[in-house]
């Protein structure tokens, strides 16, 4: 499967297949950001990628489809009763690319 990365920002990173999880992307923080206690907030990566027609990026429990060329947003929540710092540059979350296929009923 091919995609390819666009950096939005300077700072923007990913990281190649690493060694311990060759199927995964890393992606990272391109900000700061406090996560106030028993709320969410969305986290950019500083990156969009694009698609060969048909495929996806499939990642759990959602699904970004290949006509979306965004920038890529991670939400989190701070379920915790204190708030949390996400640094610039933190890992937030891993990409699975994968394949969906699609059958046509006749």
């Amino acid at each position: 499967m091919k995609f390819i990365v666009k950096y939005l920002t300077n700072s923007a990173k990913i990281s190649s297949y690493e060694l311990d999880d060759k199927y995964g992307l890393n992606l990272y923080a391109d900000s700061d950001y406090l996560i106030k206690q028993s709320s969410k907030e969305f986290i950019s990566t500083g990156i969009a990628l694009t698609w060969i027609k048909y495929d996806e990026l499939c990642e759990e429990p959602s699904i970004v489809y290949f006509e979306y060329c965004g920038e890529i947003k991670i939400m989190l929540f701070n379920y915790s009763d204190k708030d949390i710092v996400i640094t610039k540059g933190e890992k937030i979350a891993q990409a699975k690319l994968t394949r969906i296929n699609r059958f046509i009923k006749k």
